[in-house]
């Protein structure tokens, strides 16, 4: 069974990610989840991700597609906005 983990302040959150529909709502909980607590940690597929609010100033994009980043993902040291980053990913 695949298992997602969604870190955040002093809690975390497992949820389980075996179809696409799956990982549509766990994208979904760790966006939810990154406005309310400022930065959260997602590990899916052996992979980490950072997922945060991007400036306010609009000066970020995603390094895949350049779109202007509202809620920005990294993955290692790339930035990616979040249909780019579930791409990656799932």
């Amino acid at each position: 069974m695949s298992v997602a983990r969604i870190s955040f302040g002093h809690g975390a959150l497992l949820m389980p990610a075996r179809t696409a529909y799956d990982q549509e709502l766990i994208f979904q909980e760790a966006e939810s989840y990154a406005r309310r607590h400022g930065r959260v940690k997602l590990e899916l597929r052996r992979k980490e991700l950072l997922i945060g609010l991007s400036p306010s100033d609009g000066s970020s994009a995603c390094d895949r597609c350049s779109q202007h980043l509202r809620t920005m993902v990294t993955v290692g040291t790339t930035h990616l906005c979040v249909r780019c980053a579930r791409e990656r990913v799932c």
